[in-house]
C-alpha cells in the first residue's frame, strides 16, 4: 500500500524546481541578449566596412586625386571622412626614385553608433594611389 508522501512532489520540491527553472531562463535570456548585441555590432561593422571600401575604390576615379579632406553622412546614418595626403615614399629612410606620378595616401574613416547613447565606433581603411603625372 502507498503512503500519501509517495503520491507526488512535495511543496519544497516544486519550489526548488521552479527556482531552478527561473535561474535557467534568466541565464538563457542574458545569453540571447548578448548574442543580439554582438550581432548588431557585427552588422554595423560590416556596413561601415562596405561603405569604406566603396569610398576608397571611388577615390581618384571620378575626379583627380588632390590633397584635402571631405566628409559626409550616408543614407544609412554612417558618417565618413576621406583624407588624401601627398606621400613621399622611402625605403629604410632613403627617398625612392621619382616615377613621375605623385603618390597619395588615402584614409577613409567611417563612424557609427550601434545604439543611441553608445560610444562611437569606427573603421579606418588606408591605401596608396598614384595620381596623374605632374
Amino acid at each position: 500500500m502507498r503512503t500519501p508522501a509517495e503520491d507526488g512532489f512535495t511543496l519544497i520540491e516544486t519550489l526548488v524546481a521552479l527556482v531552478v527553472l527561473a535561474m535557467t531562463s534568466i541565464a538563457l535570456y542574458q545569453n540571447y541578449e548578448q548574442g543580439m548585441r554582438g550581432l548588431r555590432v557585427a552588422d554595423g561593422e560590416a556596413q561601415a566596412l562596405a561603405l569604406a571600401r566603396s569610398l576608397l575604390a571611388e577615390t581618384g576615379i571620378s575626379k583627380p586625386l588632390v590633397e584635402g579632406r571631405t566628409s559626409g553622412v550616408g543614407a544609412d546614418g554612417l558618417a565618413w571622412t576621406i583624407t588624401t595626403r601627398h606621400h613621399e615614399p622611402s625605403h629604410q629612410g632613403q627617398p625612392v626614385a621619382d616615377v613621375g606620378n605623385p603618390l597619395y595616401r588615402i584614409d577613409v574613416e567611417t563612424r557609427w553608433r550601434d545604439r543611441p547613447g553608445r560610444q562611437v565606433r569606427s573603421v579606418v581603411l588606408t591605401t596608396f594611389k598614384l595620381g596623374a603625372p605632374s
